[in-house]
């Protein structure tokens, strides 16, 4: 084996090999493989190194190998075979430069995938949870930066088509605005439950639906410049009037759906999802209260 990497990188191997076995049949479906595993990132940091940067580390190294030799063999041999299989060869050396190039730009986001690990791995017990629960990631607790982190890494999962906000408070917004701009570049439904205060209203307006239960507790305290840095659209009109205003707004849930914002109601007794507009016109009393209201209102006997 070692007398063979040797031949290899003096080009003294014959063309056909040199491009086939050791550029195509070696190099590529690593970083095929490579590719693929960066579009679906594992969440241990066992299966990262296993799965991930351990092949990338086999592409980077037998890519380099191939593409010197590929090149030595064309450089010394161009005399004794035809000149289309020279340029051929030369075509297969920049296409293993390029793979070599691919490797590197995977690599690159593989790091952010394992920084990512472990800042969450080094602050536990920072009052959140994030599981994947089918084609929805769930998140609860405070929007930290290791919370952030760890649910941005999960959303880097395609099959996730919705992040579900069980319940969410005392978040830092500016932290959160990152994730917001992931949520709306992915175009994932947003589904807020219990308490969503101004972290979490700003990924709830990141996404393409954002739903809600009657009883979730919404609070848009902070500054909406927060909002339009992250391109969002159909936030309440009370909050984008002021654009420096910092006080916690807590509109009826009417006005949230006539401004745009909240676009479909969740049921919990049928668990289905009802259009927004719809759910209100059969629900004028619970759909002219603040859903701060409507929790209050279930919490007292006899209340609806």
């Amino acid at each position: 084996m070692t007398g063979y990497l040797a031949r290899l990188w003096r080009g003294q191997l014959a063309l056909a090999q040199s491009c086939g076995i050791n550029g195509l049949l070696v190099v590529l479906p690593l970083a095929l493989w490579a590719r693929f595993d960066a579009t679906h990132p594992p969440t241990r940091l066992s299966a990262l190194a296993l799965f991930a940067l351990l092949p990338l580390s086999l592409i980077f190294g037998l890519g380099v190998l191939s593409a010197v030799g590929i090149w030595r063999s064309t450089t010394r041999r161009p005399m004794f075979g035809r000149q289309e299989s020279v340029w051929a060869a030369r075509i297969a050396q920049v296409l293993v430069v390029v793979n070599v190039i691919l490797a590197i730009a995977a690599g690159a986001r593989l790091v952010g995938d394992v920084r990512a690990l472990i800042a969450a791995r080094q602050q536990p017990g920072q009052g959140y949870e994030v599981a994947l629960r089918g084609t929805s990631a769930v998140f609860s607790g405070r929007l930290n930066a290791a919370a952030v982190a760890e649910v941005q890494l999960l959303l880097g999962d395609k099959s996730v088509r919705r992040l579900v906000i069980t319940d969410s408070d005392a978040g830092d917004a500016a932290t959160a605005l990152p994730l917001a701009r992931l949520v709306h570049a992915r175009k994932l439904s947003v589904v807020a439950l219990a308490r969503c205060d101004a972290a979490c209203t700003l990924l709830l307006a990141a996404g393409s639906v954002r739903a809600i239960v009657p009883q979730t507790l919404l609070s848009f305290g902070g500054n909406a410049r927060l909002y339009r840095a992250a391109g969002l659209a159909g936030m309440p009109a009370s909050l984008l009037a002021s654009p420096g205003n910092t006080a916690r707004i807590d509109p009826p849930i009417r006005t949230l759906i006539e401004d745009g914002f909240i676009t479909s109601i969740f049921v919990t007794k049928t668990r289905r999802y009802v259009r927004a507009p719809q759910w209100c016109a059969k629900n004028l009393v619970a759909c002219a209260r603040t859903g701060r209201q409507n929790d209050e209102a279930q919490a007292t006997p006899g209340g609806h």
